[in-house]
């Protein structure tokens, strides 16, 4: 399943700024289980801005709709950025693996969340 479908292609900026944004964060004192609750927020915080840029509501149910696409959108946007976080890690242990001659060895194990 790919999630990029279900995300507005003028928010795929938010993505690699999630990305970068969870980068910096991990190099901080703020621990690693922290970090997606984080970018899910500014995930949410950022859909929530652009929503309210491109379509002010003016009644309860545009309103709603803009909350809604808010906060799904956002959502999306960060799993995709700990999503890319995590193919990184397992590209970068496949290839010490692959150099070490350990192809077996379930590289899953070794991996932090962002």
């Amino acid at each position: 399943m790919d999630i990029t479908e279900y995300i507005q292609p003028e928010l795929y900026v938010i993505i690699p700024v999630l990305y970068i944004t969870g980068a910096i964060i991990k190099n901080s004192s703020i621990k690693d289980w922290k970090i997606p609750f984080i970018l899910g927020a500014a995930g949410i915080m950022l859909a929530a801005i652009w929503n309210l840029a491109t379509c002010f509501p003016s009644d309860a149910q545009e309103t709603l709709s803009v909350i809604f696409a808010s906060i799904t959108q956002g959502g999306l946007c960060a799993a995709a950025s700990v999503y890319a976080n995590n193919l990184y890690k397992q590209f970068s242990l496949r290839k010490k693996d692959d150099d070490n001659g350990n192809t077996t060895q379930d590289s899953t194990q070794n991996s932090d969340a962002v």
